[in-house]
């Protein structure tokens, strides 16, 4: 359980690169959606976020952006450790990119950025609090067991 928490917070926090990612390619250079899924999708850095290859693997088979950000985030929800909000927040990245003009769309990142880093430091401080309580039981749980088998 200790191992989840943690997972999820390196999940918020590549989607938070990702959102900052996605604003600078925005505002520099004005990317075109495909070419913007395209770059950060070949990033190592994205790895753990299964949502963004998945996307560009259904744009590839010519699904458009909203529709393919969407089905990949609801794919990725077995193999994630992001809660529904957090998916929430990041499935609405369907409606922001390719919407509107460069501006339009960073701001409305703004958006979303805000509302993962609640998400970040609320699970950080799940991650804090019942992370060494996971860990305490577990050491006791086999202090418990040993004793039970002497």
């Amino acid at each position: 359980m200790s191992a989840s928490l943690s997972k999820r917070v390196s999940e918020l926090e590549a989607s938070l690169v990702l959102l900052e990612k996605m604003q600078t390619y925005l505002r520099y250079e004005q990317t075109p959606t495909d070419e913007l899924i395209e770059k950060l999708a070949t990033l190592e850095l994205f790895g753990s976020l299964r949502f963004l290859t998945e996307c560009r693997r259904d744009m590839g088979k010519g699904t458009p952006f909203p529709q393919a950000w969407r089905a990949g985030v609801n794919r990725a929800k077995g193999a994630m450790h992001l809660s529904d909000k957090d998916l929430e927040a990041v499935r609405g990245i369907s409606q922001i990119i390719g919407m509107s003009d460069a501006q339009g769309q960073i701001s409305a990142l703004d958006v979303t950025q805000d509302m993962l880093r609640d998400s970040l430091q609320e699970a950080r401080q799940k991650k804090d609090t019942f992370g060494r309580l996971y860990r305490s039981l577990g050491v006791l749980s086999g202090v418990g067991i040993g004793i039970f088998l002497l």
